[in-house]
């Protein structure tokens, strides 16, 4: 799997932000990679605000406690405090405490989970005005 091929094939901009869509089945460790390159791509050319909409990347479990940890560590330094994400996903794969949301933060990511586009984009514009 190559990130940069997915990002150019499922990466889309809008005036005030980009979406990225990805369809795969992949290792955890590849949807991670696939979300941290669209977080640089952002960051690099200066687009403040990310919506994932990540339902569609299949192949790995509900990531564990320690995955969280690790992922949402890995995008906050990437995003270096420069992209706001909104992720989408299926309901199977967010905790009811949104404990993944709570490290990034912590971090300095500002992100948000959201089950469907509507809600995702709706805090993504008010997020990033």
């Amino acid at each position: 799997m190559n990130a940069t091929l997915q990002l150019i094939e499922h990466l889309e901009l809008t005036e005030s932000f980009a979406c990225f869509r990805p369809v795969a089945e992949v290792s955890l460790e590849e949807a991670i990679e696939l979300v941290d390159e669209a977080i640089r791509y952002c960051r690099d050319n200066n687009i403040n605000g990310l919506m994932v909409d990540a339902r569609k990347l299949t192949g790995f479990p509900s990531p564990s406690v320690t995955d969280r940890f690790w992922f949402a560590s890995k995008w906050a330094e990437t995003s270096n405090g420069k992209v706001v994400l909104a992720m989408i996903q299926r309901p199977e794969m967010v905790m009811p405490d949104k404990i993944g949301v709570t490290f990034a933060m912590n971090r300095g990511l500002l992100v948000d989970v959201f089950l469907d586009d509507a809600d995702a984009v709706r805090w993504l514009r008010a997020t990033c005005r």
